[in-house]
């Protein structure tokens, strides 16, 4: 087991190769993110023929939709530092560049299942630099527009209505259009003076009340643009520092509940589970100050809420624990990188005080 650390990157994310994860530190979080994305395949999977075969009833079509809100998050839980953020990449990129590898690394069951997939990977989604009016819907469809102009740019030669990329790519864009109008829709609480307006407003609350639809419809589209010969097509979103978005948390919580909990999606994130059940709480707080006020109900009961309104969002089995160093009992192979001749033995000691101070802090 071993730890590698380079003092000119200490406070940036360091990638580990896929080759590397078997003498990592942080190979036990590896293999279980490995084993989360295996469950959430054969989840959507599942999820993916039941909705196929009852695609003809409306009835049983609204059923299967509810079914297919399983949960489909892997979080990589820890404090600031603990390396939550660089082993969440680092896993992300070995999917991303070398599935074949980590999953003869991991060494798990039905490993054979993720390489007949295909990952569509988004940018890195930071909550903490959301503006005053971003949301996290938003955000993944400007991220999904981004990759989709970058990777297919506009060629004039194909503009026709026989050429049947073209067609392809006008019916995505139209998605997209429609999408976007809808996360609108819902954002709007302004009031219509006039019956035309009105009416035309109801109209759009019907786009807006079926956004999750559109939303999965979209990504499966736009997935078949991007790989037209795979089945497996998932997107992936990746959501780091999650619990940085304070004034915002609960919202970004409830709008990934409600609209992106989806087959073809997988989302990641790093976080700090304390501090995102404060935020939770926080946000229960406020909506029911009313209820605190008259004494109907308590702190103790706002905490249960919360924690079991988390429960759902993150079960207790996707929320990968880093791992610390002070409970580990296997012996540990420090690798430190980086040192200039001049001053080695000082960063050394420096670097290894700062290691036995965080040991003594991280015991209960």
């Amino acid at each position: 087991m071993k730890i590698k650390i380079d003092i000119n990157e200490k406070y940036t994310i360091r990638l580990e190769e896929v080759t590397d994860f078997e003498d990592s530190f942080f190979y036990g979080v590896y293999k279980s993110a490995f084993e989360n994305l295996i469950e959430i395949v054969e989840s959507s999977k599942k999820a993916k023929d039941n909705t196929d075969k009852n695609n003809s009833n409306s009835f049983f079509r609204l059923i299967d939709d509810e079914k297919a809100k399983d949960n489909n998050i892997i979080a990589f839980v820890g404090e600031r530092g603990s390396g939550k953020s660089s082993t969440m990449i680092s896993f992300i990129n070995a999917v991303k560049t070398n599935l074949k590898k980590l999953s003869e690394v991991m060494k798990v069951d039905k490993n054979d299942i993720i390489t007949k997939c295909n990952f569509e990977i988004l940018d890195v989604i930071d909550p903490s630099l959301f503006e005053k009016n971003d949301n996290i819907l938003e955000i993944v469809i400007a991220k999904m527009f981004h990759k989709f102009k970058e990777t297919f740019p506009s060629d004039n030669s194909c503009n026709n209505d026989k050429n049947s990329k073209y067609q392809s790519k006008k019916s995505l864009l139209e998605k997209f259009e429609s999408v976007y109008k809808s996360i609108k829709t819902i954002e709007k609480n302004d009031k219509y003076s006039n019956e035309d307006e009105i009416i035309e407003e109801i109209s759009n609350l019907s786009t807006g009340t079926n956004l999750r639809n559109n939303i999965q419809e979209l990504i499966k589209e736009y997935l078949n643009f991007f790989s037209p010969k795979k089945d497996n097509n998932f997107l992936v979103l990746i959501i780091d520092d999650f619990d940085l978005n304070i004034k915002h948390a609960g919202e970004m919580v409830e709008l990934i509940r409600k609209y992106l909990f989806l087959h073809n999606v997988i989302i990641f994130t790093a976080l700090n589970f304390s501090d995102l059940s404060l935020l939770i709480q926080q946000d229960y707080s406020t909506h029911l100050k009313i209820a605190l006020k008259n004494k109907q109900i308590n702190n103790d009961e706002i905490k249960d809420k919360s924690y079991r309104y988390l429960e759902k969002f993150i079960p207790y089995t996707r929320r990968l624990f880093l791992p610390e160093i002070s409970k580990e009992k296997h012996l540990i192979k420090l690798e430190i990188i980086g040192f200039n001749k001049d001053d080695e033995i000082i960063k050394y000691d420096k670097l290894l005080l700062e290691l036995e101070e965080k040991s003594k802090k991280n015991k209960y």
